[in-house]
């Protein structure tokens, strides 16, 4: 497989689709950043798993590490990362404890922003999710993400079960990409509560990328973890905590994320979002994000 800067465009806004899927992953425009605060308390959840067969669970690449309610990349974080602890923390705002925030829901329709931070650098990047109607008891909507040259749009499906990825178009210049997935991607494993785990595996061809068709491979496992309170653009949310791995399989190269997301299910979003990613051909990176607005735009 060729593995020129289309390709690398392409697996970096197919990765960055792929985080957290349907509950809005890590958007791709660049601007203008602005601050505030997050804290949480937390309570520990029941167990009690749920979720698909086992179809294999997916190798996480060399360095993987078992954590209590999932597993992670054992990636080691450079001084200057965002996600490196600091050498004080400032004690933790006390938001009581969590409670139960109901059922999830799809996003509203609109403009989502998030503060994204990599390498000591910080950007605000934009979602914008637009709704396609209802079939039966699914919904469906589209999510879109800009930047770099390349857009990445995202066809999502809400049913009773989950949250699942159907179809990806990437589009640079006058040029575009489908990736149609085979099968769905389940994302999230609905309703959710502590202790509801899932593990997906799927594929797709896209033709014509540097000559040869690219076959992209992908597996994931995910669990809930716990409930969380945090106080996100401004509000305190009860949140659900989502430990998950991810990993990207094409020609022989492969890409690794373990992330600790959390989700409002009430508002149908992540709020906010910490990942390490260890690239067979690129080495090791790790960024971290965070909702702005809660209302969409």
């Amino acid at each position: 497989m060729p593995d020129n800067s289309l390709v690398r465009r392409v697996l970096w806004a197919f990765t960055a689709l792929c985080l957290a899927g349907a509950l809005l992953a890590i958007p791709l425009v660049d601007g203008a950043g602005d601050g505030s605060t997050t804290s949480s308390t937390t309570r520990s959840g029941a167990t009690g798993a749920t979720g698909t067969p086992s179809t294999g669970a997916p190798s996480a690449g060399a360095g993987t590490a078992a954590r209590s309610g999932g597993a992670s990349l054992d990636v080691p974080l450079s001084p200057g990362s965002p996600l490196a602890p600091p050498a004080t923390k400032a004690p933790a705002e006390d938001l009581g404890p969590p409670e139960d925030p109901g059922p999830a829901v799809p996003p509203r329709p609109g403009t989502y922003r998030y503060r994204y931070r990599q390498a000591g650098q910080e950007t605000t990047s934009l979602t914008r999710v637009e709704d396609r109607g209802r079939a039966g008891d699914e919904v469906r909507q589209v999510v879109t993400r800009q930047g770099g040259g390349l857009d990445a749009t995202s066809e999502l499906s809400w049913r009773p079960d989950g949250a699942y990825v159907t179809k990806t178009v990437f589009t640079f210049g006058a040029e575009s990409r489908s990736c149609d997935w085979e099968p769905d991607v389940l994302r999230t494993r609905l309703p959710l509560a502590a202790g509801v785990s899932w593990e997906a595996r799927s594929r797709c061809t896209m033709d014509g990328i540097g000559g040869t068709p690219l076959v992209l491979g992908y597996q994931s496992t995910g669990r809930v973890t716990e409930l969380h309170r945090v106080r996100v653009a401004g509000r305190t949310l009860d949140v659900w905590v989502l430990e998950e791995t991810e990993r990207f399989d094409f020609g022989g190269r492969t890409v690794d994320n373990a992330s600790t997301t959390f989700v409002s299910p009430r508002h149908g979003v992540i709020v906010k979002s910490t990942t390490r990613t260890r690239d067979s051909a690129a080495g090791d990176s790790s960024y971290e994000l965070e909702l702005v607005n809660l209302d969409p735009e």
